[in-house]
């Protein structure tokens, strides 16, 4: 008699289709000084822990029900802050405002204890990992986490190219880690503050993301934010009034693959470098969680040979 096979007992393997999306939201939001940012936190869900670099969080969010506020003013006193979190578990919403004020000042700081006058790719490769591992420290299961950073505006011809003000080692990095980057802006339909999440500005390539696919150009209130993030994903026949089909996968789109002319390049760029086959794949994975630039897609492959180029010249700038 043939018994019927149970189903194995899985701990970390979970069916997608079961899962509930997850009320937590992890970004980075970029402005002008002074156009919200800090005020932007402190609508997080409470109990909310703002890290303060540019010292704007004391004042703006002063008198904010269960919030904390910890003003630093270096890396030695950040590392103090983040043992410190671990001793309140019923946070719910973390905030590092100024990173990008900060990652420029830890930078001077490296350069200073070295006895240098300017960074050489040493110091910026000191500092890419000292900031991978604030990062990493600061993510936490089922919280909020939310970087701020001021925005850069780089002219080529007639277009202008607006992103966070930070390295682009980090940036590339931080936005991998991140589900969302949105600019808070004035300039997009109508002269009020809004968080753009889509990249509506015809003048302006603005870099933003939403890993949801939720989020366009939203009021700057982070609650509504992150319910309209983490909501369930409308089926296409809800979205369009469709009929759902009968029989038969339906096909999915994919992203476009990594073209050879990319590939080639990015091997060229790593051969460049100088680095050995165990530190690049070693890279790849760190970044996008892959071994093999075949496993890239054509988006993923453009922002590595970025991130190659940015370290290529840091590297030929320290020579």
């Amino acid at each position: 008699m043939r018994t019927q096979a149970t189903a194995p007992k899985l701990k970390f393997l979970k069916k997608a289709e079961e899962l509930q999306p997850q009320p937590c939201i992890r970004g980075l939001i970029y402005g002008v000084p002074g156009i919200g940012k800090t005020t932007l936190v402190g609508t997080l869900p409470k109990p909310l822990v703002v890290i303060d670099f540019e010292g704007g969080a004391g004042v703006r969010l002063a008198g904010l029900p269960d919030t904390y506020i910890a003003e630093v003013h270096n890396y030695s006193q950040l590392v103090e802050v983040l043992n410190e979190l671990d001793s309140i578990p019923e946070i719910r919403s973390i905030a590092f405002d100024g990173f990008s004020v900060f990652v420029e000042s830890l930078l001077d700081e490296i350069t200073a204890q070295r006895g240098r006058e300017t960074p050489t790719f040493r110091e910026w490769n000191t500092l890419t990992n000292l900031i991978k591992k604030v990062v990493l420290k600061l993510r936490k299961p089922q919280k909020n986490l939310v970087f701020t950073a001021l925005e850069k505006r780089v002219k080529k011809g007639d277009e202008t190219y607006i992103f966070p003000a930070l390295p682009n080692s980090i940036r590339l990095y931080l936005e991998a880690l991140v589900d969302v980057v949105g600019r808070v802006c004035n300039e997009i339909n109508e002269p009020e503050i809004a968080v753009d999440f889509v990249g509506l500005c015809t003048s302006d390539h603005v870099e933003v993301k939403d890993r949801s696919g939720k989020l366009g150009v939203e009021p700057p209130y982070f609650e509504d934010i992150i319910k309209k993030f983490s909501a369930p994903a409308p089926s296409l026949e809800e979205l369009f009034g469709l009929e759902k089909p009968t029989g038969g996968e339906e096909e999915k789109p994919s992203e476009p693959p990594i073209t050879d002319k990319q590939k080639a390049y990015i091997h060229k760029l790593v051969k460049d470098l100088g680095w050995d086959e165990e530190k690049y794949r070693s890279w790849l994975f760190d970044l996008f969680k892959k071994r093999s630039s075949k496993e890239l897609t054509k988006h993923e492959a453009k922002l590595a040979i970025d991130q190659l180029l940015t370290l290529l010249e840091e590297k030929e700038g320290g020579k």
